[in-house]
């Protein structure tokens, strides 16, 4: 340290107190940041009370309701043919030209909502 700054630099202690030493404002330094992400209990319960819902019980009824068919249809053939790829890298055009479409569309709902396919779908 630049011997004109001794005395300049200081940090305040746990107490409140001036610490001036460089020792001093070492472990000053290397608690707080060491102790910056240490985790500590938290009452998660008083955390979740002080969040305001944004979400009403008749939106969330909504949201999570079964959705129909006719839902399920009409968001696929809103998609862009050549945009929207999936996880598996295949975009809308791939099934419609692939794979029969009312069979994946039900299929996919059956799903999504629960069913499976084997119980919709016998050969």
């Amino acid at each position: 340290m630049h011997p004109q700054l001794i005395g300049y630099l200081f940090l305040f202690d746990d107490v409140g107190m001036r610490v001036y030493d460089p020792e001093g404002v070492e472990n000053i330094a290397l608690s707080y940041f060491g102790n910056l992400f240490n985790s500590s209990y938290v009452d998660s319960e008083a955390v979740i009370g002080a969040v305001q819902p944004k979400v009403t019980l008749d939106m969330n009824e909504f949201l999570t309701r079964q959705f129909t068919l006719e839902e399920f249809k009409k968001a696929i053939f809103d998609m862009h043919l050549y945009k929207s790829s999936g996880p598996d890298g295949f975009n809308l055009t791939f099934f419609l030209k692939n794979v029969g479409i009312l069979w994946v569309v039900t299929s996919l709902t059956n799903v999504a909502n629960g069913l499976l396919i084997c119980k919709f779908h016998k050969e």
